[in-house]
């Protein structure tokens, strides 16, 4: 059984977990737009392909899933799944399992405005979030005139790794910090797929700052979309946008039916990461990831095997339970190893 991991990236050690759970059983092949991906030295196979964005890009994964038998995808980039989320059919009739978003949720998660709008319909408690820098003025100054504060972060509408991210405690702050992030968005290397995909939509969306416990959840469901599990984690330190040290926790009740409606909103197939910050025991839902997320590590660390229990759906065997749970608490964090740039790889990408 035969696998493909898209949009690699840095993320070796997926690609190894995914490996240890094929075992002699198949291939671990990858993709990524640029052939300097740290993760292609873990890769059975690896292929530079074009953008997700650039209309050559399904036809390049199309040949790879067709050469090399593929029964199984896997996206490891918002981007990506969103893309590919649009050709699901096209891919099941390869044969293929394609762990993708239905397209809808996949527009709901990729857009952080949309993200909260539809979250609320569904009476899914959500920080109050806008497009609008005259809308969130207004609230901050009429809080200050009562001697009160209305905090407020502005992000990427459609960002990755913190993209734009900046905090205004006061109204004087918002107009500067809102160039400064609208500046930074504009010249990112993601921003010309975003326009190509959602033309015409404002950059930044600006969020209610709600001070709490920050919780990372995995939600894992079943290819009928049912609930499986969710495990739990505390974020210490970041790093380039992924969480950098954290902590495997227990599932508070609250926080575990909230996972459990939004595993049924979806009914997704897989795994998906969740940000949520709690306030006076009120988890408020900030991000939706429909992927593996920089998370899942600490989650395998501590005895979760997330990619083998996919794996066993795939090839219609039951999951251990063992593979749905981890201990808590288990502290980890992701270290920096120098390799050097093996030739065998290019190699195999040559092949």
């Amino acid at each position: 059984m035969n696998i493909l991991l898209t949009s690699v990236g840095r993320r070796s050690y997926l690609v190894q977990y995914f490996k240890e759970a094929l075992g002699p059983r198949g291939e671990v092949i990858c993709t990524n737009s640029l052939d300097s991906a740290p993760a292609r030295q873990t890769a059975d196979y690896f292929y530079e392909v074009p953008a997700s964005g650039d209309d050559a890009y399904l036809p390049a994964i199309q040949r790879i899933c067709r050469a090399h038998d593929i029964r199984a995808l896997f996206s490891f980039h918002d981007l990506d799944t969103y893309v590919l989320s649009q050709h699901r059919e096209e891919l099941a009739a390869l044969g293929i399992t394609a762990f993708l978003p239905d397209p809808v949720w996949n527009e709901v998660a990729l857009d952080k405005l949309l993200t909260y709008q539809t979250l609320v319909r569904q009476g899914l408690p959500c920080p109050w979030t806008t497009d609008s820098v005259d809308e969130v003025r207004e609230r901050m100054e009429r809080a200050e005139s009562r001697g009160e504060s209305f905090p407020v972060i502005i992000k990427a509408r459609f960002g990755f790794g913190s993209l734009g991210l900046r905090r205004c405690r006061r109204s004087t702050e918002l107009g500067p910090a809102f160039a400064a992030a609208r500046s930074e968005v504009l010249g990112s290397p993601s921003h010309p797929a975003i326009v190509k995909l959602k033309p015409g939509a404002n950059e930044l969306v600006i969020q209610e700052w709600i001070a709490g416990r920050e919780t990372r959840l995995e939600v894992v469901n079943d290819l009928a979309g049912r609930h499986l599990t969710t495990l739990a984690a505390e974020v210490y330190s970041m790093r380039a946008g992924e969480s950098d040290t954290a902590s495997t926790i227990h599932v508070e009740p609250n926080i575990g039916r909230i996972a459990q409606q939004l595993s049924a909103l979806t009914q997704h197939i897989g795994i998906w990461g969740i940000d949520c910050i709690s306030r006076d025991g009120v988890p408020y839902l900030l991000d939706l990831n429909p992927r593996f997320t920089g998370e899942y590590p600490f989650f395998h660390l501590a005895g979760a095997n997330i990619p083998r229990a996919l794996l066993s759906l795939v090839a219609g065997n039951p999951v251990q339970p063992a593979d749905l749970t981890c201990r808590a608490p288990v502290r980890g964090y992701k270290d920096l190893v120098p390799r050097l740039d093996e030739p065998a790889c290019a190699a195999r990408a040559a092949a």
